[in-house]
């Protein structure tokens, strides 16, 4: 419902653009009456949501403002209906938004592009005649409107499948870097074991313990490691 939208939209502001996006919810004709001062559209906003009327009221005005009054709203929207909607409701709706906006109440003139706005949609859609020539025109604006959205789809496709061979090369080089990594530490094994077994009774284990033929020494006490096992693969 849009009183309840609204009420949400004044609390939270930052769905603005999302709810601009969005089709109109049912009952915005309510909106537009309590904006305009319609004391019995105020009390039925009261008993429905328990807020205040100044909260209402303020609800109203800014939902109006900035959902149906945005720069890029069609004319029907301005007019707070959709492409369905006969001409006593367009008649209805404009009335009631050129109270809000009228200059008496609003001798600063801080809504004056609004009025103009309003004014804009209503000379659109006030005659059969009028209202069949905007909506050829609109018509074509919403197809180049969903050619454009297509074409910017298949860029945005294009270029994340030339994204592909990239990535995969970056793979392919992390894949290679880690076979490097490994060719060289099993390369490092080997020269170990090579220099393993060019020691002396490095290759066999003593069945007792010292003996003559390690000269009173266990097993591997007398083996000098080679260099490349204390410091680690180089490179």
């Amino acid at each position: 419902m849009a009183l309840r939208a609204a009420i949400e939209l004044f609390h939270l502001p930052s769905r603005v653009r999302t709810m601009r996006d969005e089709p109109l919810p049912l009952g915005v004709d309510l909106l537009l009456r309590i904006a305009a001062g319609d004391v019995e559209a105020e009390a039925t906003a009261i008993t429905a949501t328990g807020c205040s009327r100044d909260v209402i009221r303020q609800a109203a005005i800014f939902f109006i403002e900035q959902v149906l009054l945005c720069s890029n709203s069609d004319s029907y929207r301005v007019l707070g209906v959709d492409s369905r909607a006969g001409n006593g409701e367009l008649r209805r709706n404009m009335a009631l938004l050129i109270k809000l906006l009228h200059p008496d109440k609003n001798p600063q003139g801080q809504r004056s592009v609004f009025a103009n706005r309003v004014n804009q949609a209503w000379n659109d859609l006030k005659t059969p005649e009028r209202r069949a020539t905007y909506d050829e025109g609109r018509g074509r604006a919403l197809a180049r409107k969903r050619s454009k959205a297509r074409k910017s789809k298949t860029r945005a496709s294009s270029k994340q499948m030339l994204s592909l061979p990239r990535q995969l090369c970056v793979s392919l080089t992390h894949i290679a870097g880690s076979q490097r990594l490994l060719s060289r530490a099993w390369l490092f094994l080997l020269r170990v074991a090579k220099q393993c077994r060019a020691v002396p009774h490095a290759g066999r284990m003593p069945t007792g313990g010292p003996s003559q033929e390690t000269g009173g020494q266990l097993w591997g006490e007398n083996i000098r490691w080679p260099e490349a096992w204390r410091k680690g693969p180089q490179g």
